[in-house]
């Protein structure tokens, strides 16, 4: 009888935080709050695991930064709005077409950011923040929307 076994690493994504410019691949995309969890399984299901850490990280390159439990307690709560990678993505889309030939300037970043806020639940100091840039990052990088 062969019994597979094994065990190892896994970064495990626990909740969407949104879009933004990467610092490892400089690339916009999707970032997680998640855990890095130390494995062992048997046959491939899980028998023991344990946390070993807390990251927020890129979803593309995986690159990400570490962060204590207690921070990791406080974003989990303040992002569980934004449940799902499509909300996410909608969003951005939306963002990127609204911004669309305007300037970048702090009027116009309030304009967007506020049209945003009334379509989607973006409703944490946190959370304005990180919109805010991503708005900046849009209009700097004079992104396009994508043609369907």
């Amino acid at each position: 009888m062969l019994i597979m076994y094994g065990w190892g690493n896994k970064l495990k994504r626990d909740v969407p935080m949104g879009v933004s410019v990467c610092g490892g691949c400089r690339s916009f995309s999707h970032h997680y709050l998640g855990r890095l969890v130390f494995r062992v399984h048997i046959c491939y299901i899980p028998v023991f695991w344990r946390t070993k850490g807390y990251y927020v990280f890129c979803d593309n390159c995986e690159g990400g930064q570490e962060i204590s439990k207690e921070q990791y307690r406080e974003l989990k709560e303040i992002y569980r709005m934004f449940t799902n990678k499509k909300l996410l993505t909608d969003c951005y889309h939306y963002a990127v077409q609204i911004s669309q030939g305007l300037e970048l300037n702090d009027h116009n970043v309030d304009y967007v950011l506020s049209q945003l806020q009334q379509k989607y639940p973006i409703q944490h100091q946190v959370m304005i923040d990180q919109y805010r840039g991503l708005v900046s990052d849009i209009m700097r990088f004079q992104i396009q929307p994508q043609q369907a």
